[in-house]
């Protein structure tokens, strides 16, 4: 954001303006906001009313950007409590997948610095898709494995997400904080912690 904002005119109230519009607050990234849920394309988007350049180059520089940090700041890609004991109980009987609005190359670099890359058959990013909620990568997930939409179940934490979902048979919101389920009304399912995914995969199983 620094990088970008010192290129531009604004003085500082406009510039801490922009950095709350795009979802930053002091160090943190707030949950549902255009960096959390937004893809680089709607990023590079937002940039380009207050800088001039192409929104090609824009997405460009976000997307070096993010995929030096990630290298450079592995110690800072965590997995969340109970993600791993979730991927080894569905391994076996589940197709897994990731549809990301990051760029597949942060996606894939991000995988693999948390080491649960080998779990996912597939890594579709929005720079491949189209960002979500284009549906295109669940239909490449569907020609490549022949399984249908109504077969696939999402899991996420956003607005979007949820909307995505819709194109699957359920949609499953994570939500980790109370205020994060707000973000999650259209969602058919809510779990706080990744150690309810499996009964809420068996409830959803089951009524099928």
């Amino acid at each position: 954001t620094n990088l970008l904002l010192d290129k531009t005119d604004l003085n500082d109230e406009d510039k801490e303006a922009f950095r709350k519009h795009m979802g930053v607050e002091g160090d943190m990234v707030v949950a549902n906001s255009i960096y959390a849920a937004g893809s680089i394309i709607d990023q590079a988007r937002e940039f380009s009313k207050i800088l001039d350049m192409p929104v090609s180059e824009i997405e460009e520089i976000l997307e070096d950007t993010y995929l030096d940090y990630v290298k450079g700041h592995g110690e800072h890609v965590l997995v969340m409590d109970g993600a791993m004991n979730a991927l080894e109980a569905l391994k076996d009987d589940y197709i897994l997948a990731v549809v990301t609005n990051d760029n597949r190359r942060i996606a894939e670099e991000t995988l693999k610095l948390a080491n649960i890359d080998q779990y996912f058959e597939f890594v579709g990013g929005a720079d491949d898709f189209g960002p979500k909620p284009n549906p295109t990568a669940l239909h490449e997930i569907a020609r490549r494995y022949d399984i249908r939409l109504d077969e696939m179940i999402y899991v996420g934490d956003s607005t979007v997400d949820m909307e995505y979902g819709k194109h699957t048979h359920a949609s499953i919101g994570l939500a980790t904080e109370e205020s994060h389920r707000e973000h999650l009304k259209e969602a058919d399912y809510i779990i706080s912690h990744f150690d309810e995914l499996l009964d809420t995969l068996d409830i959803i199983n089951a009524a099928q």
